[in-house]
């Protein structure tokens, strides 16, 4: 099946919520409230979609721009939690 056969549907913040709030058995708005840096989440699941519009990437590289996390997101994230313990 060709990339052209099908729409890719990407994630958006309320999608992450509701797929936590689900493995955890909890609510979406508990889920809301535990998230520490709403505009960075928002912001990585933008990411594959903006790259496929600007660059022309294709799913691999989607996949792959979703699942990179910059060594400088990860110090601004570990940061701002009140805990010096690494974070994977």
């Amino acid at each position: 099946m060709a990339e052209d056969d099908f729409e890719l549907v990407y994630l958006t913040l309320p999608d992450a919520l509701e797929l936590y709030a689900a493995i955890v058995a909890g609510t979406t708005e508990r889920a809301a409230a535990t998230l520490r840096f709403r505009a960075g989440l928002e912001g990585a699941l933008a990411r594959p979609a903006t790259h496929a519009h600007y660059q022309g990437a294709d799913l691999a590289i989607q996949a792959a721009v979703l699942a990179h996390v910059s060594p400088r997101a990860r110090r601004s994230s570990t940061a701002t939690s009140g805990s010096r313990s690494s974070r994977c």
